[in-house]
């Protein structure tokens, strides 16, 4: 989605992103100082933002505006604990297809099941790679059982992670 351009900044396409007719965005060092500040604490005020990055309130309202029209700035969120709500075991789920026609429907449907927090299509032996959270293994085990139950889901093979040294999926700007 990003392609970096010299030392000056990087340009996002809106065509990459599924937008046409939409002029390219390019990201400096200013968006980065902004994007960098919200990411330690989305919470702050612009005149809070503006302080911690030292630029102009009005520069961060217009910057901000630009960065959310152009899809970089997707969602504002509250990143939780998982294992604090009682989500102790995280499910890494390989999925095998029997034919890759049908890809998209099973992505779809996998994606909006409530324990699932990420679906990947990937290269490899696998097909897809299911990142879920489950509050015991009865859990984990109904899950793999509703996805091998799918149409056109040919095997799966489950890891259960044991250990999570870093887990931080916000961009690096």
């Amino acid at each position: 989605m990003f392609r970096r351009i010299r030392k000056t900044g990087t340009y996002v396409s809106k065509r990459l992103m599924g937008q046409k007719n939409v002029p390219s965005l390019r990201i400096d060092d200013t968006d980065r100082k902004i994007l960098r500040a919200m990411m330690a604490d989305s919470r702050l005020s612009l005149r809070n933002l503006a302080a911690t990055t030292h630029i102009s309130v009005g520069t961060i309202r217009e910057r901000i505006a630009k960065l959310q029209s152009h899809g970089v700035i997707k969602n504002y969120t509250v990143m939780l604990d998982p294992s604090k709500l009682g989500y102790k075991i995280t499910g890494i789920i390989q999925v095998f297809l029997s034919s890759k026609d049908g890809i998209s429907p099973i992505e779809n449907k996998v994606a909006k099941m409530p324990s699932v927090a990420a679906v990947y299509s990937v290269t490899g032996g696998s097909d897809l790679i299911i990142i879920a959270r489950f509050k015991d293994a009865e859990g984990l085990n109904v899950f793999v059982k509703e996805i091998l139950a799918m149409k056109g889901i040919l095997r799966t093979s489950t890891l259960i992670v044991l250990d999570a040294f870093k887990e931080d999926f916000r961009m690096i700007v």
